[in-house]
């Protein structure tokens, strides 16, 4: 199966949001890892939110992200982001109220999962959660 094929059938949906807490009263935030897994929340989501890229590049620059994260790149940031059509509207959403905003988009899906999710990731088929294996359930759902 080529790439070309994969990319016609599957649309992959990241949602980096996974066990923080939200209360959309008061518009509070908490990561279970702390404030630098909230910031990289905020940053992944701007880039799936503003970066004009497909679904290649905006995963292309997550996994570039998560490169320099492990690697403790002082510029993981502008490096992440540098290939994609529109870095500055990544950063418009990262330094304004924006960010906040693909947060609580992305709590409310989570939230709103069924059944709810039970760790992280949780990764979903046609809206069923994977039990067993992601290769065995996506080639199953490929022959629905």
């Amino acid at each position: 199966m080529d790439s070309e094929y994969i990319d016609e059938h599957i649309n992959l949906n990241l949602v980096p949001f996974g066990n923080a807490g939200y209360d959309p009263t008061t518009k509070v935030y908490t990561c279970q890892h702390g404030p630098q897994e909230c910031k990289i929340n905020r940053f992944q989501g701007c880039i799936i939110k503003y970066s004009g890229g497909d679904q290649r590049q905006v995963f292309n620059a997550i996994y570039k992200e998560e490169y320099a994260i492990k690697h403790m790149k002082r510029n993981w940031m502008n490096d992440s982001i540098a290939d994609l059509p529109h870095p500055d509207a990544v950063w418009n959403c990262m330094n304004s109220q924006k960010s906040w905003d693909v947060v609580e988009e992305f709590a409310n899906e989570t939230h709103s999962l069924q059944p709810p999710h039970g760790w992280t990731p949780w990764p979903t088929i046609n809206g069923k959660p994977v039990n067993g294996t992601f290769t065995s359930a996506l080639c199953a759902a490929f022959e629905e």
